[in-house]
């Protein structure tokens, strides 16, 4: 026919069926009223013949609920969606951020008053290049989880008050310099989007559709298994961000060593971490070491704060936990469990993968060898 819906058509409505938690909309929802006033003013098809129905509000409602039934968790009656509308729909699912940027793209050569044309990609790229997009750090992910986890992992739109805020101080943040520039960079869309993924890995979601990845999947599991640890985390993050952004209030100073414990090795890693700053197995520790004659030094490149800096540096090291949680366990921790390390060593055994003090010890030594 020749009133057929376009491919262009169908990606701003799958848009609005995705803000709605993929959902149909009702013809006097005002998101509605506006794509049906944009399609019908748009050029795609020719004004002339076009009939008074042609992308009425009642039209872009039954396209909506059209492309809402072919959405994998849908339970209910099919409507009269096509091959196209399946297709289109399975783009948003299997890549949600790119499909935001043909959304802004369709728009842009529509004409959309919602989107000025200084920020609109280039007209002839429908498809701009993944490349074009700032891939979501592990910060950037506990934060969404935290929101998914306040929301009790329910589904979420744009328009959800958490989300738009999330949205706000993701553009805020400093994580990727100069990139909230572009309207797009972690839009409301983009968040919500983020935020449904992440459900898809949580144990409570039974739906079909949402897809989560590798590095989406063990942030909710962390979030599952030890909740409070996570919830920390990501209000350091938060201290951070706000610190970044009104460097001369009064605020905390955020907890950077948690935050890359959390990004890094996830809840474990923040067990491990408190665990080594628990003071009174600190003091045990070096009551041990100065009983048995020994100096206050790291135990890999023997560094010694007192020798280097004096009085000011007198009895200061850092303490490690020689066999990590995801090894151990819960146990109960010995003296022995613990070593003396410098934080550059305490931080060269704790980055990327776990490696064993004595690892790092035969490391050292080989580099030291190498020197001239």
């Amino acid at each position: 026919m020749a009133w057929e819906w376009t491919e262009d058509e169908l990606v701003l409505a799958c848009a609005l069926v995705r803000d709605n938690s993929w959902r149909g909309l009702r013809a006097t929802d005002p998101r509605v009223k506006e794509l049906s006033a944009l399609l019908r003013r748009s050029t795609t098809h020719p004004f002339e013949g076009r009939p008074d129905t042609f992308r009425s509000t009642n039209s872009v409602q039954r396209k909506t609920w059209d492309l809402a039934t072919q959405h994998p968790s849908y339970t209910g009656k099919p409507t009269r969606g096509n091959r196209l509308d399946a297709k289109v729909l399975n783009r948003f699912l299997t890549d949600g951020e790119l499909m935001e940027l043909r959304v802004r793209s369709v728009r842009g050569r529509l004409g959309s008053p919602t989107l000025s044309d200084h920020t609109a990609p280039d007209a002839t790229d429908p498809m701009p290049e993944a490349s074009t997009r700032n891939v979501w750090t592990a910060e950037e992910m506990i934060l969404a989880a935290d929101v998914a986890d306040d929301l009790t992992w329910g589904p979420v739109n744009a328009t959800k008050p958490e989300v738009i805020a999330l949205s706000k101080l993701l553009r805020s943040a400093e994580i990727h310099p100069g990139a909230s520039a572009d309207p797009r960079f972690r839009s409301p869309s983009s968040v919500g989007m983020k935020i449904n993924n992440l459900r898809a890995a949580h144990p409570s979601h039974s739906g079909k559709g949402l897809r989560s990845s590798k590095a989406e999947e063990p942030i909710v599991r962390d979030f599952v298994a030890d909740r409070d640890v996570m919830k920390d985390a990501a209000a350091e993050i938060r201290r951070r961000v706000a610190a970044n952004g009104a460097p001369d209030e009064d605020l905390p100073t955020p907890d950077e060593e948690l935050i890359g414990a959390a990004a890094e090795g996830g809840a474990r890693a923040v067990r491990v971490l408190r665990r080594e700053r628990d003071p009174k197995l600190r003091r045990a520790k070096l009551a041990q070491v100065r009983a048995d004659g020994k100096a206050i030094a790291c135990e890999v490149c023997d560094f010694d704060f007192g020798t280097r800096y004096g009085p000011r540096g007198n009895g200061y090291i850092e303490v490690h936990h020689k066999l990590p949680l995801h090894v151990s366990g819960p146990v109960r921790t010995t003296l022995d469990d613990l070593a003396l390390l410098c934080a550059n060593c305490h931080r060269m055994i704790h980055v990327g993968n776990w490696i064993s003090v004595e690892d790092l010890q035969e490391i050292h030594r080989s580099a030291e060898a190498a020197l001239p």
